[in-house]
């Protein structure tokens, strides 16, 4: 059975693996990344039980319909960047938006897609790859950076890039927050899986108020 659409922000995650001839991730480095995740969002003000966690064998994607896109783009962002330095993790992050459904197997939509292609894209590879002293790049859609960014952000430290079929996204190397918690690596789940990172989740029937006057103010 497949659910009504909902709006939410979509975070696509992959970590930089060096040297690997798999494009798949280790337990160990999931179970990482999942755990640096889940204290990002608590330590941005973002409850990690209002979003939903889908596996792929290169990373996750995060659902977070609740979320508001500045707050994911700066604060959470900068959590995230101070994290992964301190793990010695280096990481690539897409911030997309848009239709997500649940048709009782895993999350699907075209906006789900976009979201970790960007991650995936050489774009960004070549931002954090170009970087040694970068452990987070983040990827952001021309439609969110056109709303949001420009807008309410530090537009002037995204830089435009090319990704398939010749189309416009942003990339950025955020500022990292200090941090001094080290959290718990998380037990990772089999790849396609659909899971809470917290342990309530009610999928609403529509944009969220946070989301839908972040986006269009």
């Amino acid at each position: 059975m497949t659910h009504e659409p909902f709006g939410a922000l979509i975070l696509a995650f992959e970590i930089e693996r060096f040297g690997q001839l798999s494009h798949d991730i280790s337990p160990d480095q999931h179970g990482s990344m999942v755990a640096v995740i889940t204290t990002a969002l608590r330590n941005s003000g973002i409850d990690p039980e209002s979003t939903r966690r889908q596996d792929h064998h290169a990373g996750t994607v995060l659902i977070a319909p609740g979320a508001g896109p500045v707050t994911v783009l700066g604060a959470l962002m900068r959590e995230l960047g101070g994290l992964v330095r301190q793990r010695a993790m280096r990481l690539r992050v897409a911030v997309h938006h848009g239709l997500v459904s649940h048709d009782g197997r895993g999350w699907a939509g075209t906006a789900l897609t976009t979201a970790t292609e960007l991650a995936g894209a050489e774009a960004a590879r070549n931002t954090l790859a170009g970087d040694p002293g970068a452990s987070l790049a983040v990827i952001v859609s021309d439609d969110l950076y056109r709303n949001v960014v420009a807008h309410h952000l530090d537009a002037t430290a995204y830089q435009e890039v090319r990704v398939q079929a010749g189309a416009p996204a942003w990339v950025t190397v955020p500022e990292a927050a200090p941090t001094v918690a080290t959290p718990a690596p998380a037990e990772a789940t089999p790849a396609g899986a659909d899971v809470r990172i917290g342990t309530q989740f009610t999928a609403p029937a529509s944009f969220s108020s946070t989301y839908i006057s972040q986006i269009n103010n």
